[in-house]
């Protein structure tokens, strides 16, 4: 998984075409989170809920650095008699946006997720975070986006699909 994801990035490198941003142009925005369990997590979590909120600097035409953080809520699953608790995550992710046509962009980004079940011992478990996003700017606010998000850690991998409506702020 992470050699297909260091080849989209790769890919996404050699082929941005146009962007629209300003160089030194800042953004901050706040969106809200759908997570669907995929894999290991899906065996145990329902769907996730969230915020986050996302920094972005704009180096080049149509580039920009992110950063990225929020928290994330997978409701525990039904299994038999027995409710299994819900999984809370915090991501703390940087990225690269590339601007691929107008108002489309491509972001791979990379970071760290805290992992936590209330009320338990495994507050700040966690482990290397990655993903690949696709988004769409509707307006030049607002953003809809939607990718594939990972934690790998020592006896598992974390992974779901995330979608996020947000809203950005010129700053």
């Amino acid at each position: 998984m992470k050699k297909i994801f260091l080849c989209i990035s790769a890919a996404v490198l050699v082929f941005v075409v146009e962007a629209t941003a300003q160089v030194g142009r800042t953004t901050f925005g706040v969106g809200f989170e759908l997570g669907v369990p995929t894999g290991d997590l899906n065996k145990t979590q329902k769907i996730g809920v969230g915020g986050t909120g996302e920094f972005a600097y704009y180096v080049g035409k149509g580039t920009a650095v992110t950063l990225n953080a929020g928290y994330i809520s997978f409701s525990g699953d039904q299994i038999g008699p027995v409710k299994l608790a819900a999984l809370n995550f915090i991501p703390i992710k940087a990225g690269i946006r590339y601007t691929v046509a107008p108002s489309l962009y491509l972001e791979p980004q990379l970071g760290y997720t805290s992992i936590s079940t209330p009320n338990s011992n495994t507050s700040g478990s966690g482990g290397f975070t990655y993903a690949a996003k696709a988004g769409y700017m509707l307006t030049k606010s607002l953003d809809l986006s939607a990718r594939y998000e990972g934690v790998s850690r020592k006896n598992s991998n974390l992974n779901f699909l995330g979608f996020r409506l947000g809203y950005a702020f010129g700053l």
